[in-house]
């Protein structure tokens, strides 16, 4: 096997299991020379004068005699000595295992790539005596490489166990505190046997199978932390960072020292399959979901850009909005499948990445920490990532409304965080699509992060609710051929109104009119003062007014209106091959992709007026927004509407029977 930079390497099961004798061998048993055990840290943080970070000293009074544990005898002993351990130890240790093989797995990997393997060959013959920099290479790259063992080895037992029997350990004490010294990197052999040698000290001090667990939860996400911080130390590290590494039948995915934990199910996530021209009506919401799915298939994973970022139309945050009943979630789907299909065609490494609707915690800070967790996801720059987040309004529930909770606020500003900010860099292979039945109860500063909003309506045309009945005919038709006896229609091809349409161009300004009035009467105003839309100063006024009658609004609307122009100038098919055959597009140079995307954009602008695209965008990016704005007062007025009407046929009903 060779690597190629950006490119996603599988590690199968028949890799691990060549492993499954070395990794078995660090839980028969280790022995180490530690400079601070388990017990001298506990016992320093015990005391009053207790130390501040790691001791980069041998600790006073500590012995440094070679000492041994047996993760596996232990384990035995706390069963009760029998063959048959519980259970939870059973898996327990299983999936530490597990996790040394994809670490012994993946430091083979790197001393390939990186031509370690090579030097230790050299070094074995004693040819690096004379050759200091060959030497010097070695010793960092013998450090990288015990690094990535115990970074894979603890990442993949943190991903695995961090939800396994969740409900039973929220009780459950643990005797671990802390790492009693930094993890050994002279050597994988030295790093595997001081990480398991401080695990079985931690070991030997539980009590029952679900401490077992807990400690083994703790210990390794101690060691995942620690790792992440020293990775920016670590020198000659491309050989492993350049590539992905996922495995096989699963969604854990090794890339770099990220180490985000956001789930632990183990088996790749499934979606509902569904094609775009399945959907009934939706022609807009459709559209725009055609075209998020092309613009992400320009993404380079060499230089990890997107030519239309550059752009600038690369609405990386959507929202599919509607009343109940309409088609979000289907076209959540239909997202899903459509990026799906064209990475399976195009050899990219896909992850669909639903938000799991356990996100709030009833710990002291427990949302914001697994909001962040599925975040961090999102910045691995190896994969095309398709994140949804159906019925929003529960997860950004606004946080003015009265009885917000705790959870919900620490997931909406761990959100704000990671899309606004230094670390919020757009890389352009990642998408975040919401949905949501009440979008006025999304709170306003999540709802300024999104830059594109669908209206979703459902069917609305007779040929809409024909082809509706005719998709479930279908599905009848599949159980009992024959029982459905409805006539097409003679003037009408089932379906055939579904497709995806292009938007009509048009004198915009000539049809196109605000249909709040208080939008409209700034408009209407500022026609009266001489000011055209083809000005600048049309659109420095109008939002300079517009801001004093909608103080919510702010530059950042105004920058999602400048990213739907954009998006307008770029709305065309990507030929039919760049999506199908991996050549035409894909495997070209940044530069290329950037160029043949051009082109056609220039044609398509030479059909569009600047200052009429400007100007319908705004038109419709403002209604939608107040429409938003005002949507929650609007629902309130009317159930106190119906309420009233409730109230009064109750007193006539009541007035007749008296």
């Amino acid at each position: 096997m060779s690597a190629k930079a950006g490119s996603e390497i599988p590690i199968t099961n028949d890799e691990l299991a060549l492993l499954k004798g070395s990794a078995t061998t660090y839980l028969k048993g280790v022995s180490f020379r530690p400079r601070k055990t388990v017990a001298q840290q506990q016992a320093e943080l015990a005391s009053k004068d207790k130390p501040k970070g790691w001791s980069s000293v041998r600790a006073s009074g500590a012995d440094s005699a070679l000492k041994s544990v047996s993760v596996l005898d232990i384990a035995r002993t706390l069963g009760g000595g029998e063959d048959l351990m519980d259970s939870t130890i059973n898996t327990t240790l299983n999936e530490v295992r597990r996790g040394l093989q994809i670490g012994l797995h993946l430091s083979q990997l790197y001393g390939r790539f990186s031509g370690l393997q090579t030097l230790q060959e050299r070094r074995n013959k004693g040819q690096l005596k004379d050759d200091p920099v060959s030497e010097s290479l070695w010793k960092s790259q013998m450090e990288t490489q015990a690094a990535i063992a115990v970074f894979a080895a603890a990442y993949y037992i943190c991903w695995k166990l961090n939800d396994y029997k969740q409900g039973e350990l929220s009780g459950v004490s643990s005797s671990f505190t802390a790492l009693p010294e930094p993890v050994t990197l002279g050597g994988q052999a030295g790093a595997f046997s001081g990480l398991m040698f401080h695990y079985g000290s931690y070991l030997e001090q539980a009590q029952t199978a679900l401490e077992f667990l807990k400690v083994t939860q703790l210990y390794f996400k101690a060691v995942l932390d620690e790792l992440k911080g020293r990775a920016q130390a670590l020198t000659h590290t491309e050989a492993f960072t350049q590539n992905s590494y996922r495995l096989e039948n699963t969604t854990f995915t090794v890339n770099g020292f990220h180490g985000e934990i956001h789930g632990s199910s183990g088996a790749a996530l499934e979606f509902k399959r569904v094609e775009l021209g399945s959907i009934v009506g939706n022609h807009e919401a459709k559209r725009f979901a055609a075209r998020i799915a092309q613009y992400i298939m320009a993404y380079d994973v060499a230089e990890k850009k997107n030519p239309m970022v550059e752009f600038g139309a690369f609405p990386w945050t959507s929202m599919y909005m509607g009343k109940p009943g309409t088609g979000k979630t289907l076209l959540l789907s239909g997202t899903v499948t459509l990026v799906h299909d064209y990475c399976k065609a195009l050899g990219l490494p896909f992850r669909y990445h639903p938000m799991p609707n356990t996100m709030v915690s009833t710990f002291q800070g427990g949302s914001a920490e697994q909001m962040q967790n599925w975040m961090n996801p999102l910045k691995n720059p190896n994969e095309i990532i398709v994140a949804t987040i159906d019925d929003a309004e529960n997860m950004f529930e606004s946080r003015t409304r009265q009885g917000t909770s705790e959870g919900v606020r620490g997931i909406i500003n761990t959100f704000l965080v990671n899309t606004e900010g230094s670390s919020a860099i757009v890389r352009g292979n990642a998408i975040v699509c919401f949905a949501t039945n009440l979008p006025d109860q999304v709170d306003a500063a999540v709802m300024n992060r999104i830059q594109a909003r669908a209206r979703v309506d459902g069917a609305e045309t007779r040929e809409d609710f024909a082809d509706q009945f005719y998709l479930w005919a279908q599905q009848i038709g599949k159980m009992n051929e024959g029982l459905v006896d409805l006539k097409k229609p003679a003037d009408y091809e089932f379906l055939s109104a579904q497709k995806l349409r292009s938007k009509v161009e048009r004198k915009l300004e000539q049809l196109v009119a605000f249909k709040d009035k208080r939008l409209g009467t700034l408009h209407d105003g500022l026609r009266r003062e001489g000011f055209t839309s083809n000005q600048y100063d049309y659109f420095g006024r109008y939002f300079a007014k517009l801001i004093v009658e909608f103080p919510a609004f702010s530059s950042r609307d105004v920058r999602n209106i400048q990213t739907a122009v954009m998006t307008r100038f770029f709305d065309f098919d990507f030929p039919k091959e760049w999506l199908e055959t991996r050549a035409a597009l894909v495997e070209k140079s940044y530069e290329e992709k950037r160029s043949m995307i051009l082109e056609i954009a220039k044609g398509n602008m030479g059909k569009l007026t600047f200052s009429d695209v400007l100007f319908e965008e705004t038109v419709q990016y403002l209604d939608t927004t107040v429409g938003i704005l005002e949507g929650g007062f609007a629902r309130r007025v009317e159930e106190l509407v119906e309420q009233a009407r409730v109230n009064q046929r109750a007193q006539d009903v009541l007035a007749a029977k008296t």
